[in-house]
């Protein structure tokens, strides 16, 4: 995940160029009504956090200052912005919601919903939400109305069987995935962000520069 978003301030604690590998066992599970999630990583320099949308669950419409990017890992779920209209989400399906861009997310009874979430400023802590007068409890601020003109982009592309699909391109995200066969290896196109969806890798970063080099197992049972 690559954020093109304002100014970027990088934490201290990883500076450019360094390397951090973080599992989801390292980091506190936290829980919003019937969210539960934890911040992967969480600086000032942006945020990506995994999450869980339990089953039966509406999280109504709402907004923030900046844009957000979701990725599905498991389950089925749908989503609307201001117009209302429900689109659907599985499994590789990437949702970028903009500034101020209202946007809503269910499951329905038999399936939860697991995704990524991503941020390019932080930290999470202190992100101001803001819900439609649908959430009980929110109401929507007069000075922040949402921003209604455009709706949230969804794209469920196809991965190709190896190497790298693109999942959405636009002015604040370049997200893709990337499929390794046993002993491939390839470098991560200047994505700063990545997350591990299947199998076993290895990542060594290249130099002095931000690249990662991503490369898998020789053993194909480890691809």
């Amino acid at each position: 995940i690559n954020a093109e978003y304002g100014e970027s301030s990088h934490s201290p604690m990883v500076g450019p160029g360094d390397l951090r590998v973080v599992g989801r066992d390292q980091c506190a599970l936290l829980k919003f009504e019937g969210l539960e999630y934890c911040n992967l990583y969480d600086a000032t320099d942006g945020v990506v956090g995994w999450c869980e949308h339990l089953a039966d669950y509406d999280h109504h419409t709402h907004y923030h200052a900046a844009p957000e990017l979701l990725y599905i890992l498991d389950g089925r779920a749908e989503t609307a912005g201001c117009d209302g209209v429900w689109k659907p989400l599985r499994p590789g399906s990437c949702v970028s919601a903009g500034p101020y861009q209202g946007h809503r997310t269910r499951t329905g009874s038999s399936s939860s919903l697991v995704c990524l979430y991503a941020f390019p400023d932080g930290k999470q802590e202190h992100r101001e939400y803001f819900y439609l007068q649908d959430s009980p409890g929110e109401v929507t601020p007069t000075h922040y109305p949402p921003l209604c003109s455009h709706n949230p982009r969804v794209e469920s592309p196809e991965p190709a069987t190896l190497g790298w699909t693109l999942l959405m391109q636009n002015s604040f995200w370049s997200c893709g995935e990337l499929r390794l066969g046993a002993g491939q290896r390839a470098h991560n196109h200047g994505q700063r962000f990545c997350y591990v969806l299947q199998g076993r890798v290895r990542v060594q970063r290249e130099g002095m520069s931000e690249i990662c080099l991503l490369y898998t197992s020789p053993s194909p049972r480890d691809s």
